[in-house]
């Protein structure tokens, strides 16, 4: 199993889901996927003993496979190289791969593999935490986001959460930006499934049309609410 999380100028929130992600999935599964720069990412993943994969892929075209025009930030490419879909490292076929973002958190069970069978692309549902309070509320119990209206509408896989076995030749490819790649790589799986063992929730207001081309959401921000209108002021 291959579960990769992107977090590129996401240390911020990468501070809040990675510890989770690490146990949650199965041990020694995943990896932090970043550029070459971002140092803050790369060193809290370190931190936590997380393994860093490094690629220049977030501004590279792959000809071979490009839809659109230009590149501002190809998540998808950088996938690509950080599972094995592309380079080195081909997964065997039947593997299982997760791609993962860094500001989603976990809550439920992981499922174990033999919940996965080929041919399908499996999601889950996901809720939005609004503030840091918000999110530390659930963790707690004290409030219950599932209740809260969804982020999106989540009928099917989005590229947030992933989860599929690998075939020869699945790729999720070269794109402008972030925006859309996921869509188009659903197609390649006859079958979608959207689990009930867990769900996420996301951090932040709708950040996926702000952020699909770099980041532009303010930083995540931990200090009480009496605080932060302090410091508004």
């Amino acid at each position: 199993m291959r579960a990769v999380l992107v977090s590129v100028r996401y240390a911020d929130f990468l501070k809040q889901t990675l510890k989770a992600w690490q146990k949650f999935l199965p041990p020694d599964t995943l990896t932090v996927v970043t550029a070459e720069w971002d140092h803050e990412t790369q060193n809290w993943a370190r931190k936590c003993g997380v393994p860093v994969y490094l690629t220049k892929a977030w501004t590279e075209i792959d000809e071979s496979c490009h839809v659109g025009k230009g590149v501002i930030f190809n998540k998808p490419l950088a996938l690509d190289y950080a599972l094995g879909l592309a380079g080195k490292r081909t997964p065997e076929t039947g593997e299982l791969c997760v791609t993962l973002d860094a500001d989603v958190v976990p809550f439920g069970k992981w499922p174990g593999e033999d919940r996965f069978v080929a041919g399908t692309l499996y999601g889950v549902g996901r809720y939005k935490a609004d503030n840091h309070q918000e999110l530390v509320a659930h963790r707690r119990g004290q409030i219950n986001l599932q209740r809260k209206s969804r982020f999106m509408k989540n009928n099917k896989p989005c590229g947030y959460c992933s989860i599929f076995r690998y075939a020869p030749g699945i790729r999720l490819g070269s794109y402008p930006s972030a925006g859309y790649y996921d869509r188009d790589f659903g197609r390649l799986f006859p079958e979608h499934v959207m689990l009930k063992e867990f769900y996420v929730v996301h951090m932040g207001v709708k950040g996926g049309f702000f952020n699909w081309q770099r980041r532009r959401l303010p930083l995540w921000d931990t200090r009480p609410p009496n605080l932060i209108m302090k410091g508004m002021s």
